[in-house]
């Protein structure tokens, strides 16, 4: 039993945290000392606060952000976080350095860094269709790819499959429309994911669904945008993905 929260910090392998307005000013300093103890740290909170944006140490964790009564949202960050953090432990650790972070840590879950990455977040996190946002989903069966984010709809109708992995990319020289539907495609049905999201920055098409299981979507980023800040992604889907159905896909 640890006499005080400085050595439960020091002796554990991670540290998941829950952060409301009532207990910010508390944690964020136990935050501190893990950030600085090197230890791997999830944070979960269950409403937008706005030291997210100006707090240089709560900017750069991996988060979990919305309803803490979602099971199946929170199930996926923390397993995502403790599946990194597993392939860590037990290690050898050379000695007088920090223990190495793992995968979901915070060097590794930082915010966009991207333009586009961070533009399409800042649209996610103001839209109220969305209820939980992860950046950076796990990598799996030890491939390279990664989606940028996984989100989760608020979706009282039960229609759309959660969550759903987003990827967002720009149209350039070597931009290939079929090799990142591929990518995406093959990462949901691997991690066993209902939809996924291909979101192209520079074309102007409106949602278009190009295969029903899983639901792939291809989609211009100003159109997604607009779609989220009219509350009509969940509708704009939902119609595109009953086209598709009725026509064969």
């Amino acid at each position: 039993m640890y006499e005080t929260v400085s050595e439960s910090i020091a002796a554990a392998d991670a540290v998941i945290a829950v952060l409301d307005r009532q207990s910010l000013q508390d944690v964020a300093f136990r935050l501190g000392l893990a950030v600085g103890s090197k230890r791997p740290v999830l944070l979960i909170a269950g409403e937008t606060l706005d030291r997210f944006r100006t707090d240089s140490i709560l900017a750069a964790l991996p988060r979990f952000q919305g309803k803490l009564t979602d099971e199946q949202a929170l199930r996926f960050h923390v397993a995502a976080f403790l599946e990194g953090v597993e392939k860590d432990v037990g290690r050898p650790k050379a000695a007088g350095r920090a223990p190495a972070l793992p995968r979901g840590s915070s060097h590794h879950f930082q915010m966009p860094d991207s333009m586009l990455e961070r533009h399409l977040y800042e649209a996610f996190q103001l839209a109220t269709e969305i209820g939980a946002i992860q950046h950076a989903p796990p990598i799996l069966n030890d491939r390279s790819f990664r989606p940028d984010f996984a989100i989760w709809m608020d979706n009282d109708h039960g229609t759309i499959v959660n969550p759903i992995v987003v990827e967002v990319a720009a149209i350039g020289p070597a931009f290939s429309l079929e090799r990142k539907i591929g990518q995406i495609r093959k990462y949901a049905t691997e991690g066993g994911i209902g939809t996924a999201m291909l979101v192209v920055d520079g074309a102007t098409a409106s949602l278009d669904v190009r295969a029903t299981d899983p639901l792939t979507i291809v989609v211009g980023l100003e159109a997604l945008v607009e779609l989220l800040a009219k509350g009509e992604l969940w509708r704009a889907i939902s119609v595109a993905r009953n086209s598709a159905a009725e026509g064969g896909r």
